[in-house]
């Protein structure tokens, strides 16, 4: 099975069929080479493991389902094939680890305590790759001609990871020049980010979902993040997960008020 990974997902689909449950808590998968026994919940985990997630709304939000079947997938146990090869091509997870924990393909990244993603698995996950390095303390945005639009200094912007430029552009859709590593300073976003925890920041994106998190930056160079929700009047208000703090206005359009949106948060990667 080592040689499915970088199958094309259309090749994949004619390989990997559901063929009934075997019992309650597993499901029997047709595979090159005979069967094996899956069990959803754990093939689900394991996605969740892999992306730096850690609810099920976060994973229907990647699967691009509804919470509902997400449920019924785990209740009745079966093994949503099409929707996990078509995640794991965009995602470019090893689609065999995430089926039956065999990690004989190299999975992205490596369980490690508490099924959290370690940021230095994925730092080591694309070594045949070139690598983006981040800025570090300094971001300075470029319009199409090479002009500094505008730049900002933090301390929390960091260089620790360099991953790969495929990963980052295709999986990600992250272009290199946009992309900013965050650390996480304090527990205001607890339990969803920790002291200490990175995210990729993609510079080009100001907006989000109703309810998705966006990187905001003060005067003084601190970065915060933050789960933004719409108003009725159409503004925006950014709250903190810990409810400890007061939730702020924004003011996308608005490059005098602070706080300051950097970016749309697209991944976390937890210590």
């Amino acid at each position: 099975m080592s040689n499915i990974v970088n199958k094309k997902i259309s090749h994949l689909h004619s390989d990997y069929i559901e063929s009934g449950n075997s019992d309650r808590g597993t499901a029997r998968l047709k595979v090159p080479g005979g069967h094996v026994v899956i069990n959803t919940k754990d093939a689900l985990g394991r996605i969740k493991e892999e992306l730096g997630i850690q609810t099920d709304a976060e994973l229907a939000e990647a699967m691009s389902v509804g919470i509902r079947r997400i449920h019924n997938w785990k209740q009745r146990n079966t093994v949503p094939t099409e929707a996990i090869v078509a995640l794991c091509g965009s995602e470019g997870l090893d689609l065999e680890y995430i089926l039956t924990g065999n990690k004989a393909g190299a999975a992205r990244t490596q369980q490690v305590q508490g099924n959290d993603t370690s940021a230095s698995a994925l730092s080591g996950a694309v070594d045949d790759q070139p690598r983006v390095t981040p800025p570090y303390k300094r971001y300075v945005k470029y319009d199409s001609h090479g002009n500094e639009q505008y730049s900002f200094e933090s301390p929390q912007i960091v260089d620790v990871l360099a991953p790969g430029t495929n990963w980052l552009v295709h999986a990600l859709g992250v272009q290199p020049e946009d992309l900013i590593l965050m650390k996480i300073v304090g527990d205001n976003m607890f339990p969803w980010g920790q002291d200490g925890d990175l995210v990729f920041i993609d510079t080009s994106q100001k907006s989000t979902i109703n309810g998705g998190v966006l990187a905001l930056r003060y005067a003084d160079g601190t970065m915060v993040v933050r789960r933004v929700f719409r108003n009725l009047d159409g503004t925006l208000h950014a709250k903190c997960d810990a409810d400890c703090c007061e939730p702020e206005l924004l003011d996308i359009s608005n490059e005098d008020m602070y706080p300051l949106v950097v970016g749309r948060v697209i991944r976390r990667l937890v210590r």
